[in-house]
């Protein structure tokens, strides 16, 4: 009698011992996928926001020499126009249209085409915020415009959300928010 407890002790014991170790591995697994996302992420969001601001924003009004360039501004959204770079070289005057739509995605429209994206942003509410400035000479810095013809420049205020697992809740969002400026020297150069 007394070696069948032994046994069923050892059991009760070699079972909680597997257990232990089969939740850290499952833990050690869990941290490293939701590491590898975050640095992903990073990395997704971070080629995003080159593209935008190298390619689209770095061309507000380039090649433009009538009328306004900027089209519409407001907070979530941006349109203007621009001789972008395109392979056939047909020198076309394009209107860009960068917003967030209705899905909380970042999309830019080419002619009403979408050229780029979309790209899931994080789902609190001011995921994509432009604020636009002028310069102002009398203080030597920037000012705060919302006239299409006076803006000269964009602060870009943006976040890109991931979903990954968290043990307590399941779910958990991984966030990575950017800020960047961009300069529209096409409209005043």
């Amino acid at each position: 009698m007394g070696s069948m407890i032994n046994v069923i002790g050892a059991t009760a014991i070699g079972a909680m011992f597997l257990l232990t170790i089969l939740s850290g591995i499952f833990n050690a697994q869990a941290i490293a996928f939701n590491a590898k996302m975050q640095v992903t992420l990073a990395q997704v969001s971070e080629d995003v926001i080159e593209i935008l601001d190298n390619y689209y924003l770095s061309r507000v009004g380039l090649g433009v020499h009538s009328g306004n360039k900027i089209t519409y501004a407001s907070d979530d959204s941006l349109q203007f126009d621009s001789r972008l770079d395109d392979a056939s070289g047909d020198n076309k005057k394009y209107t860009i249209l960068i917003i967030k739509d209705g899905n909380d995605n970042l999309v830019v429209y080419r002619d009403g085409v979408i050229d780029f994206g979309p790209f899931a942003l994080s789902d609190n509410t001011d995921n994509l915020k432009f604020t636009y400035y002028k310069y102002d000479s009398a203080t030597g810095g920037d000012i705060e415009e919302s006239s299409l013809d006076l803006i000269q420049s964009v602060e870009v205020d943006i976040e890109f959300e991931y979903q990954t697992y968290k043990m307590e809740s399941g779910v958990d969002y991984v966030r990575h928010k950017i800020k960047f400026w961009s300069y529209f020297k096409n409209l005043y150069l």
